[in-house]
């Protein structure tokens, strides 16, 4: 972990991908702690997070096709 925070301390802005916010809510094995630590470090305002306005349709499709509704709200 010290390693990515010392790469990320160099950008004040950081683009997050969909699979970052897929690991986070699956809570994988590999990568939800760093995960979780980019998300947090986002929240607290130590980094401004961007992302594309895809998203949403990438991260939802597998959910709302077998209808998980703790992620999907319809």
């Amino acid at each position: 972990m010290a390693r990515l925070e010392f790469i990320l301390k160099k950008y004040d802005r950081i683009a997050i991908d969909t699979n970052s916010f897929i690991y986070l809510l699956e809570k994988n094995n590999e990568y939800f702690k760093m995960c979780r630590e980019i998300f947090y470090s986002i929240e607290k305002g130590s980094y401004h997070g961007v992302t594309s306005i895809l998203l949403l349709t990438e991260v939802l499709t597998k959910p709302l096709k077998v209808r998980v509704r703790k992620v999907c709200l319809w």
